[in-house]
């Protein structure tokens, strides 16, 4: 039996009234936001400026029961998932380490497992930047891989969301992408009493990567599932 999750898209989409709907359905179940994707995102939080006011002028949406919080977009809703069980943060651009360290110090306090999305092709495609990795790792994130949607990427692999990552970041290495693409993944999900890694009791596929150089991808690199 899978199970379902009422989730907030983003929480600049989100209005006050809706957060207080859709808060009660998150007990218990894994939750996944979409966070700091653009730099916008944090000053419409911090000072109610930027291209996402534009945005609403255009789409007729009015604005203005809207009030800033002084404060970055991850700090100023993070708080309203807390009775998740799992927290899935989607993209996380501009995410910095004081943001890092405020939703893992409250995850730690609420007992909850944090996950930390990477789409490195979509944030390519929509900023033409990275999120930061090496800053995610050097605070010892657990990190899992998506891809958004083919209206921000040209691909839903994630061989090449791992091939991207690891051509921008090099030290990553391919025993640390792969376990961000499967076990990490399927823990994320909830689903790792069935999937995610090779043990008894299990049914996870298998996928062979060919054309591997020094342990690491190429462009070359390609996944096919065997099982």
């Amino acid at each position: 039996k899978r199970q379902t999750s009422l989730v907030p898209h983003a929480p600049y989409s989100v209005s006050e009234e809706l957060w207080n709907l859709i808060r009660p359905f998150f007990y218990d179940k894994t939750i996944s936001i979409h966070n700091q994707e653009t730099s916008f995102e944090d000053e419409l939080f911090i000072q109610n400026t930027g291209d996402f006011l534009r945005m609403y002028q255009l789409m007729g949406i009015d604005n203005r029961f809207f009030r800033p919080t002084g404060k970055s977009s991850l700090q100023s809703f993070f708080y309203k998932l807390d009775n998740a069980r799992h927290v899935i943060l989607v993209h996380n651009t501009f995410t910095t380490e004081t943001d890092i360290i405020y939703s893992s110090q409250l995850a730690a306090q609420s007992s909850q497992q944090l996950s930390w999305c990477l789409c490195i092709n979509a944030n390519l495609y929509i900023d033409n930047r990275v999120p930061p990795v090496d800053m995610l790792v050097k605070n010892e994130c657990t990190l899992v891989l998506g891809t958004d949607s083919l209206a921000s990427n040209w691909s839903l692999n994630l061989l090449d969301e791992m091939k991207s990552i690891q051509q921008h970041f090099p030290g990553i290495t391919m025993q640390r992408l792969l376990q961000w693409a499967t076990i990490n993944g399927a823990r994320a999900l909830q689903l790792d009493h069935e999937l995610g890694s090779f043990e008894k009791g299990k049914r996870p596929g298998i996928v062979l990567i060919d054309n591997l150089y020094d342990k690491g991808l190429t462009p070359h690199s390609t996944a096919k599932r065997v099982v």
